[in-house]
């Protein structure tokens, strides 16, 4: 069965999906969709070298546990944005300084 809550596919007999979505009372679990997010440490790391995250990002999509995989994913989209930001800043003050 696939769950409403991730869209994973779910065995039928299954009453828990890995989500923390339950089958049975509609309800998502906040204890297992808190175990499955990336410590703060690991969100810095994917923040500070995107490469990581890309990296766990698809490692975590192999084991379908997504929220990690979206944080993963997030983090390094933020880093990759900052370092280009700053990029383009250290740029324009090196044009503005130069003149």
């Amino acid at each position: 069965m696939k769950c409403p809550s991730c869209s994973l596919e779910n065995p039928p007999s299954a009453e828990i999906c890995d989500c923390g979505y339950n089958f049975s009372s509609g309800a998502t679990s906040d204890s297992m969709a808190r175990t499955q997010g990336l410590s703060t440490g690991m969100q810095v790391i994917c923040f500070l070298i995107p490469i990581v995250g890309i990296v766990m990002y698809f490692v975590y999509q192999e084991n379908k546990k997504f929220r990690a995989a979206t944080y993963a994913i997030q983090s390094a989209g933020f880093g990759l944005a900052f370092g280009f930001l700053l990029g383009i800043l250290s740029a324009a003050l090196k044009i503005k300084g130069g003149l």
